[in-house]
């Protein structure tokens, strides 16, 4: 009896992939194709070529919200790490870009940096956020650990020279020019030493 349902339930699966691989390439009917991928995922959530196939028609067809809930299913499946930076790295763009929520894009960034600290993408978009009034001193408050912790002083010196800017408070005015301060020493020393 179980074995039947089983049959049955790819035996649906397949059916309504083919409709939508008709619907998709012969009958360019996305939105045909679109419902019947999501049939696939009713029957098996978690089912990847349907994942893959919706990824690729809601970004062509401009879904963007229900893109960003494709690549959220995607990055729930057990992935690595790359791909994990990958799927966020997509959404972080998505919300900063399409679904205009930069706070959500940050978040992603972050998430990413955190993993990997070097990732080039996550960095790029968060340096252009700097020029962004709305949200410099988030974005330089995520960059600051990892330039300190990777040892780029010059461009740490830049991202607290602007926190400097922002800040009202004359406490953490002083602070922020003790650590300026405290990078330009270290630096002088490092030359004095070699």
């Amino acid at each position: 009896e179980m074995c039947q349902y089983a049959a049955s339930e790819e035996e649906t699966k397949s059916l309504h992939g083919k409709k939508a691989q008709i619907y998709e390439e012969k009958l360019k009917a996305y939105d045909d194709a679109i419902e019947e991928y999501r049939q696939i995922l009713s029957i098996s959530h978690d089912d990847t070529q349907a994942l893959e196939a919706l990824d690729r028609l809601y970004l062509l067809e401009e879904r963007y919200i229900d893109l960003s809930d494709i690549l959220q299913k995607k990055l729930s499946a057990n992935i690595d790490a790359n791909v994990r930076n990958t799927l966020e790295y997509r959404l972080g763009q998505l919300y900063q870009n399409q679904l205009s929520s930069t706070e959500q894009a940050m978040v992603y960034y972050h998430d990413i940096l955190e993993r990997e600290p070097a990732h080039t993408q996550a960095l790029d978009a968060l340096r252009g956020l700097l020029e962004d009034e709305s949200y410099q001193l988030e974005a330089s408050r995520i960059l600051e650990p990892i330039l300190e912790s990777s040892g780029s002083s010059e461009e740490l010196v830049s991202v607290l020279e602007l926190q400097l800017e922002l800040e009202t408070d004359p406490s953490n005015q002083v602070s922020i020019l003790q650590r300026i301060a405290n990078i330009h020493q270290s630096q002088l020393d490092d030359m004095g030493a070699a």
